[in-house]
C-alpha cells in the first residue's frame, strides 16, 4: 500500500510540475490552480518519513520525499512571514521591518 501511495503521489506532482511548465509559454489561471492542487494532493498522498508514515531507510524515496513536500513547505513559510509581519501583540496590525 505505501509503494502504491509513493507512485500516485509521484505521478500527482509531476503532473503538477507539467502544469508550472506550461506557464511559461502562456500563463492560464486555470493551469496555476491545478498545479497548486496537484502540489497539496501530493503532499497529502505521500507517506511521509518525517511523519511517520514510511519506516524504510531508503535514499531515493528520502530525495523524492524532500522533492515532493518542497513547493508546500516553501508555501506555508512564505504564509507565515506575511503573517509575522501583519501581526502585532496588541491586536492591531503592525508592519515591523
Amino acid at each position: 500500500m505505501e509503494m502504491l501511495r509513493e507512485l500516485i503521489a509521484t505521478l500527482i506532482f509531476i503532473v503538477g510540475v507539467t502544469l508550472v511548465v506550461s506557464l511559461i509559454g502562456a500563463f492560464d489561471w486555470g493551469d496555476l490552480i491545478a498545479a497548486i492542487g496537484c502540489f497539496m494532493a501530493a503532499y497529502f498522498i505521500w507517506p511521509s518519513k518525517r511523519h511517520g508514515y514510511r519506516e524504510q531507510d531508503n535514499r531515493f524515496l528520502d530525495m523524492l520525499e524532500i522533492i515532493i513536500e518542497l513547493p508546500i513547505d516553501i508555501l506555508v513559510w512564505i504564509v507565515r512571514f506575511v503573517i509575522r509581519i501583519f501581526r502585532s501583540n496588541d491586536g492591531g496590525i503592525n508592519i515591523d521591518l
